[in-house]
C-alpha cells in the first residue's frame, strides 16, 4: 500500500488547486472544496466521503508540521490510478505512518491513510518541503440490475 511509487500518479485535466494557510482552521474549507469537486466529477458518494476523510488527515498532518506563517497547497485530480489527492507543504522531515494504538490521542492520521487508501506517498520538492499524495480506491462499477420479467398472467401497458 504504501510508497507503490516514488511520485505521485500524473495529472491530467481537469485538476483543482488550493492554496490556504497552513493553519488548523483551512482544514474545514479545504474538506468541503474536495467534496464538492469530487462530487462534481461524479465520484460515489462513498469515494467523496473517503476524500474529504483523507484529505483532511494529510491537511491537518501538513499544517501541523509546516513552519509558521506558510501555506499549504493542495491539488485533486483524477489520474490513470483513480482520484487522486496531494497536499504539498514546506515541513522538513518525511511523514510515516505509526503503529495505531487506541490510547494516543494524535498521530493516528497517516495510519487511516494508509488502511484506507489505495495507496500513498510522499516526494520531496527541489525548493524544500514535501508533496504526500493518497490515490484512492475506487469500487467497481455493478452491473444494472437484470429485467425482471413480469408477475405470470400479467403484461405491461402499453
Amino acid at each position: 500500500m504504501i510508497h507503490s511509487s516514488p511520485t505521485p500518479p500524473a495529472w491530467p485535466e481537469p485538476m483543482a488547486m488550493m492554496v490556504v494557510p497552513a493553519e488548523p482552521e483551512a482544514v474545514k474549507r479545504v474538506r468541503d472544496w474536495a467534496g464538492a469537486w469530487f462530487s462534481g466529477q461524479g465520484h460515489t458518494p462513498d469515494v467523496v466521503d473517503t476524500a474529504r476523510l483523507l484529505v483532511s488527515e494529510l491537511v491537518t498532518n501538513a499544517c501541523r508540521h509546516a513552519p509558521p506563517d506558510t501555506n499549504v497547497l493542495v491539488r485533486i485530480y483524477n489520474s490513470t490510478a483513480g482520484p487522486t489527492l496531494e497536499v504539498w507543504d514546506r515541513g522538513d522531515g518525511r511523514p510515516t505512518a505509526k503503529p495505531l494504538d487506541e490510547t494516543s490521542q494524535s498521530g493516528r492520521g497517516l495510519a487511516m491513510v494508509e488502511l484506507i487508501a489505495e495507496t500513498w506517498g510522499v516526494t520531496p520538492l527541489a525548493g524544500g518541503g514535501k508533496a504526500t499524495y493518497a490515490v484512492l480506491a475506487t469500487p467497481s462499477v455493478p452491473a444494472p440490475p437484470a429485467v425482471r420479467p413480469s408477475v405470470t398472467g400479467h403484461k405491461p401497458r402499453r
